[in-house]
């Protein structure tokens, strides 16, 4: 387990090019401006609030978790959503309760370095900063996607560093996963000799004890047949 751990851990790094493995990801920055982090105003998490475009500083307000979901980090509770009731372009975005979205399906697009949001059409959107503007305040939209720099975002931890889709990292995607298939073999390779091994000694005790009860009986007949000779001798 230990190995897989080391591997896995390599792997991220190779993959991320992070100098700290132990960094978390928990910012989402402009790529071209990394100075700039998705902020939400204030601080503020009331239904509606607006997410914004901030200079990067040490803020609760700017962590967000990136899965399925963009999650508010300092409140689980609270994802983020666009303006309306259906996705279209120019939609703001702002905090919401997840249990009350129906759209919060986002992915990062490592091709384009895109956060692309599902909308239950063939059309994606994406996470775009609004007019291509970079001052503190502007605000964040979705946006039909098409490659451009406002749209293009790396994820960074609290560490300063910063992650973003790259074509240099994917020369490691296929040693990792060849890598990580013969690990897996050799784990089951080491189960089943060590499974071998435990039915072994299982055996070998088994017939231990057999031998020593049949030892235990020889030596109880042996005992049975001098207490019958000694009798018989005291009769004679």
């Amino acid at each position: 387990m230990a190995l897989l751990r080391a591997t896995i851990g390599v792997a991220f790094l190779l993959l991320t090019g992070f100098p700290a493995a132990d960094a978390f990801i928990d910012r989402m920055v402009s790529k071209h401006n990394p100075h700039k982090c998705l902020d939400l105003d204030r601080g503020d998490t009331s239904n509606g609030n607006r997410l914004v475009i901030w200079d990067c500083y040490d803020t609760q307000s700017q962590q967000f978790m990136l899965g399925d979901h963009i999650i508010y980090k300092q409140d689980i509770s609270k994802c983020v959503d666009f303006f309306g009731s259906t996705p279209a372009k120019g939609n703001h975005l702002q905090i919401w309760d997840c249990k009350d979205l129906h759209y919060q399906k986002w992915s990062y697009n490592f091709e384009d370095s895109t956060v692309r949001l599902a909308t239950g059409t063939e059309q994606e959107l994406c996470l775009q900063l609004e007019y291509q503007k970079t001052d503190n305040g502007t605000p964040v939209t979705i946006w039909e996607c098409n490659g451009d720099e406002s749209q293009q975002w790396a994820l960074a931890d609290d560490r300063g560093n910063l992650y973003a889709g790259d074509e240099r990292n994917l020369e490691f995607v296929v040693p990792i996963i060849i890598l990580s298939i013969l690990l897996a073999a050799s784990l089951l390779f080491n189960c089943c000799q060590r499974w071998r091994q435990w039915k072994a000694a299982k055996r070998d005790a088994s017939s231990a004890k057999q031998d020593m009860m049949s030892i235990g009986n020889c030596r109880q007949e042996h005992s049975h047949l001098e207490e019958t000779n000694s009798e018989q001798g005291g009769q004679a």
